[in-house]
């Protein structure tokens, strides 16, 4: 999810992709609504009074990697450069 922005490993495949945004690496608004509707849905489902975050729903998990896919797109990422990702964040 967006903590892999975060991420060393992230952040030395997206080294030289920033340029496609502005100076401060940061989306231009257009291309944060997409991002905020998701989490504003994760929101809704972590704040359910019966919610077990050690046993996260299926549509959370739907949710993530509708993100991460998302930030993917977003930088182009390779097939190869998402599995170095993924396999950093396991």
């Amino acid at each position: 999810m967006l903590p892999l922005l975060l991420n060393s490993a992230m952040d030395s495949i997206l080294k030289h992709r920033y340029d496609k945004y502005r100076a401060d690496n940061t989306f231009p608004p257009e291309a944060q609504k997409p991002f905020i509707d998701l989490v504003d849905q994760i929101l809704e489902i972590t704040s359910a009074f019966d919610y077990d975050p050690k046993n996260s729903p299926a549509k959370q998990k739907e949710l993530e990697i509708k993100i991460d896919q998302a930030v993917y797109e977003a930088y182009g990422l390779t097939d190869s450069e998402k599995a170095t990702v993924e396999e950093s964040v396991i």
